[in-house]
């Protein structure tokens, strides 16, 4: 088991050549520019005013910083219909302008970060998941909250998946991420999807987590591997940009593939240009979901690339 961790932490480091920030067990930080992160915020916040104002149709003040104009439009945002029970904030057809701009700040966080010849491909769309730290009973309990102790893996991604997260807002400290120490029995047993995270009880129930409290200026590589989960708790929010991208070098412990979610990732050199020369939409409109909370492994929604 030590060797398969040990393969994977080597294939971690060798991604990029840029000196990370801290290292630990399957995880990377590393140090991004105040220009970059300024840029995802500013990207972010016009995200939340455009689906604001485009569902609400009235007009939102934006002339404050991410911070307090989440704060200010707290309750609104909270009711959007395109922020699925675990966070994630859908793009839809009348966001994809501010929701492009995102993308292109991505594309240029991957450049800074020097891993473009060491990666096949990226999941296109990007993730924007906004947290508030005290959810209801009703999304701790179902299948895939990221409450509960996971690896991506067991959501569906590709073993092989390196997954990236940048903080953009809010409070990391009480409402951030937990990571656990590795776990033997994860490989093979448990390099595979899961009908529910409960399904792993017997692996997680004596978990040890490692300190790492994320910072916003920060972006984080982590192997999906990687058990973690999202702290709860406290009614403070947050905001976290993550998307997986796939290595060139494959494992031997790189045994679980989802064929479903392949049609979501994009070849480098196009990826690193929505926004530029492509613009990914979707036919999905800013309305109320009317369909039931299905858990699956497919992607949340439909989108393609336009030129």
């Amino acid at each position: 088991m030590n060797n398969v961790y040990d393969e994977r932490n080597k294939r971690l480091r060798s991604l990029t050549n840029l000196k990370p920030s801290s290292i630990n067990d399957m995880c990377l930080s590393f140090n991004l520019t105040d220009k970059l992160i300024n840029d995802l915020r500013l990207a972010t916040k016009m995200f939340f005013h455009e689906c604001l104002s485009e569902y609400f149709q009235k007009e939102y003040d934006d002339s404050n910083n991410i911070d307090n104009f989440i704060k200010q439009y707290e309750e609104d945002i909270k009711v959007l219909p395109n922020i699925t029970p675990n966070g994630l904030v859908l793009s839809k057809e009348e966001t994809s302008c501010s929701y492009n701009k995102i993308l292109k700040v991505a594309a240029n966080i991957i450049e800074y970060l020097g891993i473009i010849n060491n990666v096949m491909s990226i999941h296109f769309p990007v993730n924007v998941r906004l947290r508030w730290g005290n959810p209801d009973d009703y999304t701790l309990s179902r299948p895939y909250a990221s409450t509960k102790w996971h690896s991506d893996i067991w959501a569906g991604e590709s073993s092989e998946n390196i997954i990236l997260h940048i903080p953009i807002f809010g409070d990391f400290k009480n409402n951030g991420i937990l990571i656990a120490e590795s776990q033997d029995g994860f490989y093979p047993t448990y390099v595979s999807h899961l009908r529910d995270y409960d399904d792993a009880h017997e692996l997680t129930k004596d978990i040890k987590h490692r300190d790492m409290d994320m910072e916003i200026g920060k972006a984080y590589m982590l192997d999906s591997f990687l058990i973690h989960k999202t702290k709860f708790g406290d009614p403070s929010f947050r905001a976290i940009l993550s998307f997986p991208f796939v290595p060139k070098q494959k494992l031997k412990s790189d045994i679980y593939h989802n064929s479903i979610r392949d049609e979501n990732y994009l070849d480098v050199d196009t990826w690193m240009n929505i926004g530029k020369k492509y613009f990914v939409i979707t036919e999905s409109k800013l309305e109320k979901y009317r369909n039931p909370d299905v858990t699956k492994i497919s992607y949340a929604d439909k989108y393609r690339l336009s030129r």
